[in-house]
């Protein structure tokens, strides 16, 4: 061939290689969208202020001095020892962005663990930033349900297989017998003093999942957290600022956060069952994946309601072409207000039902693909929702 053709074939096979990376790139974009997502909603959740915990991490802050650091703190290991408790510790948790080697008593909320698996009885004790300690004594049974008494008021709803009671202004000594005097007679696990910390983690990522599934946390329980979180500082000018603000858009604020976090953290439970039962093919999910639709009770109202609006009300790209400026924003606005009736529609009732019934109202073409429901069970709560295929890609 000659010279130029041999350039024809290099650049042909350069825009065929062009091509491919883009069509990769655009399918992994897609893939990892939703985890993403659900990453910045966390990490708004835990700028904005304090947030639920979804998972601990205890590790040993190998940097904390007790006696120097955290006398009030040394002092209660002190007493627990001489109660026949078993101490391990100090532990930070490094989930909370802690570092273990260099975690700051100032800043960081620090932890000894407590255990006698002759009594069956576990505990913490908790060394708060403004140096004060709190304590909790728990009872784990057989059966998955726990007791605990704590003394300090708490502001956060419990599953009620797993009540909390605050028993204030007493010590270690008063909290523990009256722990051991009202607990139930049942099957009671014996902990040692090193799973403590597994135990920990496990309480807290259950008890997450079921504040998940009741979407997230009331305006009442976070204005109470926030209180509390600002009572546990150090005084400053971080604390004085702080307590300068209003409390109820805080309250507010913090509750839309932690909600976005209990909704990216269901619907990625529910992806990941729906991933492991699917039955279809890795072509078939590929072809689908960008465009599933997942419809449960706490989903973004707003993105649903997108879904399902009737085609009358839809602005299409053809029909602006043929539009003035004034024509088109009046034409949004109409549709940005079809829209929110749709959303009041969808929340009046169950929401997968009206969803359900809505979609089914559409033209076959606007029409999204039911493929299955989908069940996450956990200790203690279940959770369900419905899988959709829209037949529109997330950019259309």
């Amino acid at each position: 061939m000659a010279w130029w053709q041999w350039l024809l074939v290099i650049a042909a096979a350069f825009l065929l290689a062009l091509l491919a990376f883009v069509a990769i790139a655009y399918w992994f974009v897609k893939r990892k969208l939703r985890g993403l997502i659900g990453n910045i909603a966390e990490a708004i959740g835990n700028l904005a202020g304090p947030t639920i915990p979804q998972t601990v991490e205890l590790e040993r802050a190998t940097g904390v001095d007790l006696a120097e650091d955290c006398p009030a703190l040394a002092a209660a290991i002190a007493e627990a020892e001489a109660l026949g408790l078993a101490t391990d510790g100090p532990y930070v948790d490094t989930a909370d962005g802690n570092d273990a080697d260099e975690a700051d008593p100032d800043s960081a909320i620090v932890i000894q663990t407590l255990a006698d698996p002759a009594r069956q009885v576990v505990g913490l004790l908790i060394h708060q930033p403004n140096g004060t300690v709190t304590t909790d004594v728990m009872t784990l049974y057989e059966d998955a349900t726990t007791l605990t008494h704590t003394t300090t008021a708490g502001h956060l709803e419990h599953p009620p297989q797993r009540p909390k009671v605050a028993v204030e202004n007493v010590g270690l000594p008063e909290l523990l017998n009256h722990h051991l005097e009202q607990r139930p007679d049942a099957p009671r696990r014996a902990i040692p003093i090193d799973q403590v910390p597994a135990e920990v983690r496990r309480y807290v990522e259950e008890q997450w999942f079921w504040m998940a599934t009741r979407a997230g946390v009331s305006d009442a329980e976070m204005r109470g957290m926030t209180q509390s979180a600002i009572d546990g500082m150090p005084d400053g000018p971080d604390k004085r600022d702080a307590e300068a603000d209003d409390r109820d858009e805080q309250a507010a604020r913090f509750a839309v956060a932690v909600r976005g976090q209990a909704q990216y953290f269901l619907e990625d439970k529910l992806m990941e069952t729906f991933r492991e039962q699917t039955s279809m093919s890795v072509a078939e999910w590929e072809d689908a994946e960008h465009r599933i639709v997942l419809v449960h009770p706490i989903a973004d109202v707003d993105t649903l309601a997108r879904e399902v609006l009737p085609a009358d009300a839809r602005v299409s790209d053809e029909a602006t072409e043929s539009m003035d400026d004034e024509q088109i924003d009046a034409a949004y606005e109409a549709e940005e207000a079809a829209a929110e009736q749709t959303g009041e529609q969808l929340t009046a009732g169950d929401l997968r039902a009206n969803f359900r019934s809505m979609n089914d109202a559409l033209p076959e073409v606007l029409r999204l693909r039911f493929v299955q429901s989908v069940r996450v069970e956990d200790t203690l709560a279940a959770y369900e929702g419905d899988v959709y295929v829209s037949p529109r890609g997330a950019d259309d």
